[in-house]
């Protein structure tokens, strides 16, 4: 258009030319630097560092990074935050890492795909990273990275389709969700439950859908079998689930000698003790501090049965 219009002359269209074809053969030769570049400059300049928000004073270890704050890490930050466990999100959106910053949480701005960003995330140190970003290609690259800072590092990551699964799983992830592969099993339970399926053939069509999809490629360990468990109880039982104080009156006594069912009218229809389900203890089933305790009964028998177990609230914990 310059040229055809004498804006511009010949030589300084080829000069422009000439420098746009040369930085794009440089820029993935210089992008391949990255990490050395950044670890040069902590050398020389160690009062810069990458912009990051409320990391602890004492820095981070034995946590959770989450690549990608937007809706599903945000989400995921926040479930994080109310448990204690320690976080922090990388995220490149600057408008995401402001909102996330503003919610109190510790947050890393930059690139994921980068060794420089994940090294100020500590993933060195990290216990699991959670890839919520969609692209494949971005999330197959973070993980193959992380995984060469951190070998022991456990990565759970989301994908549109299964045909990434091996690839992912080659790159070292340990579990993947198909978001819209649990979204249309969530639509499936609603669909036939108001068609008049019952609620135990409902879940057992869903897992068995669950169970082809992902048994090939995985294995699960017995923590998420528990969870499956009590996820499919509650789909279809009235649960209370109660976790037992150290000084719980109830604690080191059995079923029976409690009269749970006798004082409070709830029944005690499942315990979870070191990540191992109990199902339908009988009277003899003693009890123990920090049990989750399943109870089935009204709500005034739910609020006795709280009570007895010296807890002001009957939420779930």
């Amino acid at each position: 258009m310059g040229l055809s219009t004498n804006s511009i002359g010949s030589d300084l269209y080829s000069l422009v030319l000439t420098s746009a074809i040369v930085t794009m053969v440089l820029t993935p030769l210089i992008s391949g630097q990255t990490a050395r570049i950044y670890a040069l400059k902590k050398r020389w300049f160690r009062h810069e560092t990458l912009e990051s928000s409320n990391i602890p004073d004492a820095g981070l270890a034995h946590h959770v990074v989450i690549a990608g704050g937007g809706r599903v890490g945000f989400q995921i930050a926040q479930i994080l935050k109310r448990l204690g466990i320690q976080f922090v999100i990388v995220e490149l959106d600057y408008h995401r890492f402001e909102q996330a910053k503003k919610a109190g949480m510790s947050v890393v701005y930059g690139d994921a795909g980068q060794d420089a960003v994940l090294d100020a995330a500590r993933v060195k140190n990290a216990a699991l990273l959670v890839l919520t970003i969609p692209g494949f290609v971005t999330a197959r690259t973070v993980a193959v990275q992380s995984k060469r800072m951190n070998n022991q590092l456990k990565i759970v990551a989301r994908t549109s389709g299964a045909d990434f699964f091996d690839s992912l799983k080659d790159a070292g992830v340990s579990e993947i969700v198909l978001p819209e592969f649990e979204g249309s099993l969530e639509m499936t339970r609603q669909s036939l439950l108001h068609l008049g399926v019952p609620p135990t053939e409902v879940q057992r069509y869903t897992d068995t859908a669950r169970q082809e999809l992902y048994a090939r490629w995985f294995n699960k360990g017995n923590e998420y079998r528990v969870l499956s468990q009590l996820w499919g109880a509650e789909q279809q039982f009235d649960l209370q689930w109660v976790r037992l104080a150290s000084d719980s009156p109830v604690a080191h006594k059995s079923i029976g000698e409690s009269e749970i069912r006798k004082k409070t009218g709830v029944s005690v229809v499942g315990v979870v003790r070191e990540e191992q389900l109990k199902p339908n203890p009988d009277a003899d089933f003693v009890l123990k501090p920090n049990d989750l305790v399943a109870i089935i009964g009204g709500d005034n028998d739910r609020e006795a049965f709280c009570r007895m177990t010296s807890l002001e609230r009957c939420d779930v914990q």
